[in-house]
């Protein structure tokens, strides 16, 4: 026997037998979770259990997506893991998945662009400067008028300001996203803005409240001057909530592909949880980019009228499991009327999942002697 040969069939023989222990492996998948690296293994969704933890180890390192970028988060179907799971070669029949049909996974900020730190913008030096008191923003136009500046150029200074705020954030805290910014400037430093030589720079600042930030910024002056002004900006981020990514009919099930994240000015006017509209049925029409309400969406459907549903009602240690057919539409938690498939009786019940319901003791009706056999009924005594 060649070397090759022993060493294929050796190997051959390694797998087989982790398929083996693979087989019959617990997968609990959890509703949410956080990753701090570039991928997202199957042990960071997932609870793993076999007959062995070398087992467990080898499938809780199965690579299973990219992960999502910094402070931003993604959803995974159990199906979307389940196929995943196929394409490493893995027999997804074999093994028995448990726990959420969903899971929210989320990466950790990067430390140096935290979107919410205590101190932000740090300087090379640090130092504070001399803080001039700054003006409320509803008195700068007034107080413009007052002075030698219009409130044109006021304005004009402002806005300058304004955006190189915007620029230092989008390349320091892109998670902050395009938020609102007010600069409040003093009649005084308006000037001082309008007489620069190019953009100014953020060399420091401090966090003072949740939306306020005293910001030290360089001003590029003539003969390559360089002078310094403190300013107190005003920085209102705006709430993200989701919207379809597409036309989304009425009555089509909302997939987690077919949500993207969008800013709005109301945080009343949308939902910031995607766990609430995946898997829920669309009541009326949803626009590509129009952020979805709750009112937007229903339970879907779990029964449709006509079709053959399960019941299951329970009574002491015995359990009657039997067939009708819907009268009407039902949505979980609902409670709909059935009729016997022979059509001689309609009962009341409550649906609990795809054409499967459930009637209480008080709606079941004792069943009749010899029932076992009966057509559409099955009887199970339960284990005392």
């Amino acid at each position: 026997m060649s070397r090759r040969f022993r060493f294929t069939t050796c190997l051959t023989l390694t797998c087989l037998a982790f398929a083996a222990q693979a087989d019959g492996a617990i997968i609990r998948l959890r509703r949410t979770a956080e990753v701090d690296s570039s991928l997202i293994r199957l042990g960071d969704i997932a609870e793993v259990y076999s007959n062995s933890d070398e087992t467990d180890a080898e499938l809780s390192e199965l690579m299973i997506a990219p992960a999502p970028l910094a402070g931003t988060q993604i959803h995974l179907l159990a199906r979307e893991i389940q196929a995943k799971l196929a394409d490493r070669g893995q027999a997804v029949g074999a093994l028995d998945f448990e726990g959420s049909s969903v899971v929210l996974v989320s990466r950790k900020p990067e430390l140096s662009k935290s979107p919410a730190p205590k101190i932000i913008l740090p300087g090379p030096n640090n130092r504070p400067v001399q803080q001039k008191p700054a003006e409320p923003l509803h008195r700068s136009v007034r107080l413009a008028s007052i002075s030698n500046i219009s409130p044109r150029d006021f304005s004009t200074a402002q806005s300058i300001v304004e955006e190189a705020v915007q620029d230092y954030l989008d390349q320091m805290a892109p998670g902050w996203g395009n938020p609102r910014i007010q600069a409040q400037l003093s009649t005084g430093d308006a000037p001082q803005v309008l007489k620069m030589r190019g953009r100014p720079q953020i060399l420091s600042g401090q966090q003072l409240d949740d939306q306020h930030f005293l910001l030290t910024l360089s001003i590029p002056e003539a003969g390559a001057k360089i002078s310094h002004l403190n300013v107190k900006v005003r920085i209102i981020r705006r709430p993200k909530v989701f919207a379809p990514s597409r036309m989304i009919a009425r009555g089509e099930i909302i997939r987690p592909e077919d949500l993207t994240e969008i800013e709005t000015d109301d945080a009343g006017n949308g939902v910031a949880d995607a766990g609430l509209l995946i898997g829920m049925e669309a009541a009326q029409p949803l626009r590509t980019g129009t952020p979805v309400r709750l009112a937007h969406v229903r339970p879907p459907l779990l029964i449709r009228n006509r079709e053959t549903v399960q019941v299951i009602s329970e009574c002491g240690n015995v359990r009657v499991r039997q067939f009708f057919t819907a009268r009407q539409d039902g949505r979980r938690g609902e409670t709909i009327l059935l009729e016997a498939l022979d059509g001689k009786r309609t009962i009341p019940a409550t649906v609990t999942g795809r054409q499967q319901a459930l009637i209480s003791n008080a709606d079941s009706s004792s069943p009749p002697a010899g029932s076992e056999s009966a057509a559409g009924v099955q009887l199970t005594v339960l284990n005392q």
